[in-house]
């Protein structure tokens, strides 16, 4: 399998990269970029959310930070629950 660390990859783009047999692998400096991107405002909320969530459904997380990588992106993607958001 071929590997693919970008953070930019739209859900459908994801899914047709798995067809053709690419991973889209998510590592620190992924998250960290993303944080970085959304506190800078050059993202919005809802695009940090939106990836989030395509990343806890289609990316794999680097094995060296599995549990903190998944922690982290998981509490991002859940911002849109009123009770938990970042709002």
């Amino acid at each position: 399998m071929r590997l693919l660390a970008d953070e930019h990859i739209a859900r459908s783009t994801v899914k047709m990269l798995r067809r053709r047999g690419f991973v889209v692998k998510i590592t620190h400096q992924n998250v960290a970029q993303k944080l970085i991107d959304y506190l800078h405002l050059r993202i919005t909320l809802r695009e940090l959310v939106d990836w989030a969530e395509s990343a806890m459904m289609e990316a794999d997380f680097d094995a060296r930070d599995f549990e903190t990588l998944r922690n982290i992106v998981s509490c991002l993607g859940l911002t849109k629950v009123k009770a938990f958001g970042m709002t």
